[in-house]
């Protein structure tokens, strides 16, 4: 009878801890730390409003479908590491983080030069609420706020540029997860331009340099895809 009752109480415990343990498994549990590969590609839509001394104010546009971000035509919308941690069920503290470096050259009959070396950096802390529909999908809402900076150096130190964006930034990607402890975002983001400049200096052949400035706001919108796993 005991050797019964031992088994029987084992088999209840069991039934009860399984989908208990299912549940932990599931995205969006306190303690949870999310890694994610962000906006590697999608469509943007990107404007940059202009503000210089003496001059009308002006807007440009540009619209492309983004393979892992171009800086020629979008100003957030590039890939980036997302680090966020649940502190209770569904809310999330955490960023994203990118660092970007490109450098250039020309060649033309036989001769080749070195172009425009640029680097940069984004940040962005947030704030969001993972909700899941059921152990599968789920939406991730987020906000908080991305600030950019980058310089652009040309060979032999005959100018320079640097570029600052600020702007609010929500997103709303689907949660995609078939299998536990990874999945897919996809889904909606806004970077809403609040402030920025451009400042460049260029130094002539006397050796004298001459600096310009001007204020910068960038907006991109776009639906954007990524990559993420969860301990």
């Amino acid at each position: 009878m005991n050797r019964i009752a031992l088994k029987s109480g084992l088999l209840a415990a069991a039934i009860v801890a399984t989908p208990a343990l299912a549940s932990a498994q599931t995205f969006g549990h306190a303690g949870q730390l999310v890694v994610s590969a962000e906006r590697l590609f999608g469509f943007v839509s990107n404007s940059v409003k202009m503000d210089d001394p003496g001059q009308p104010e002006q807007t440009s546009h540009a619209t492309s479908f983004e393979l892992l971000g171009n800086l020629a035509t979008t100003t957030y919308g590039f890939a980036r590491i997302g680090i966020d941690y649940f502190v209770i069920d569904g809310l999330t503290l955490g960023g994203s983080l990118a660092y970007v470096h490109a450098s250039t050259s020309a060649e033309s009959g036989g001769v080749s030069a070195d172009g425009p070396t640029t680097s940069g950096f984004l940040v962005m802390p947030r704030v969001g609420y993972a909700a899941m529909f059921n152990d599968t999908v789920g939406i991730w809402p987020r906000g908080g706020f991305t600030y950019l900076s980058a310089t652009a150096t040309s060979p032999n130190n005959l100018g320079s540029a640097d570029v600052t964006r600020s702007a609010i930034t929500l997103e709303a990607p689907l949660i995609i997860s078939p299998v536990p402890h990874t999945g897919f975002l996809i889904g909606p983001t806004l970077d809403l331009g609040v402030g920025g400049s451009d400042k460049a200096t260029i130094v002539n052949v006397a050796g004298v340099s001459t600096t310009t400035s001007g204020d910068r706001k960038a907006t991109d919108i776009g639906v954007q895809a990524g990559l993420f796993v969860y301990f």
